[in-house]
């Protein structure tokens, strides 16, 4: 019974380390856009006068290899989140948010670096408010894409940099420089 004692606990030490010296499928991430509001010039739109926004995502992904991602997400974002001198002298806003799913393709140019490219599609709702009312409200599906480069730490911390745009039906496209934190686990 001792050399079983021993030969077990020894096996399960081999084992652990095995199981984490691979890495882990699973990604969830914070990520920060700041972003440029493109809108169509119509009747919908034409009370919101902000031109940039902010929002953050929410994000689970899992990888099924190398190459290839699958994952979930929230974002949520306001344009007075990030207000440039244009936006001071407004009173409009746009709130946002939206439900998405995602497929992501990555190229690895070294062990820790890759560039990548994201399509999600998209659950949307926003909300253009003028003087505290809310002047129109849209919500539908639309897609949206980034493009970029991802570091991968060792220990499971990634960052990413990218561009990403982020279509709210035909009358408003969010664009913008985004950047997130992972933890692979």
């Amino acid at each position: 019974m001792h050399h079983f004692l021993k030969f077990s606990l020894l096996a399960l030490s081999m084992t652990s380390t095995t199981i984490l010296a691979q890495e882990s499928p699973h990604v969830v991430g914070v990520q920060v856009d700041f972003s440029a509001i493109d809108t169509e010039n119509n009747n919908n739109t034409r009370e919101l006068n902000d031109v940039t926004t902010a929002h953050y995502t929410l994000s689970y992904q899992y990888h099924i290899n190398e190459y290839f991602a699958v994952g979930a997400g929230y974002l949520n974002g306001d344009s007075n989140s990030f207000t440039s001198i244009a936006d001071i002298f407004t009173d409009s806003k746009l709130d946002y948010n939206a439900f998405m799913i995602s497929a992501k393709a990555q190229y690895p140019i070294s062990k820790r670096n890759s560039f990548y490219v994201q399509i999600n599609a998209l659950q949307y709702d926003y909300d253009i408010i003028d003087d505290n009312k809310t002047v129109f409200s849209d919500d539908g599906s639309d897609f949206g894409f980034s493009a970029g480069w991802k570091h991968q730490y060792d220990m499971g911390i990634g960052l990413k940099i990218g561009y990403d745009v982020v279509n709210l039906g035909s009358n408003i496209t969010i664009n913008g420089v985004s950047v997130e934190a992972s933890y692979r686990f």
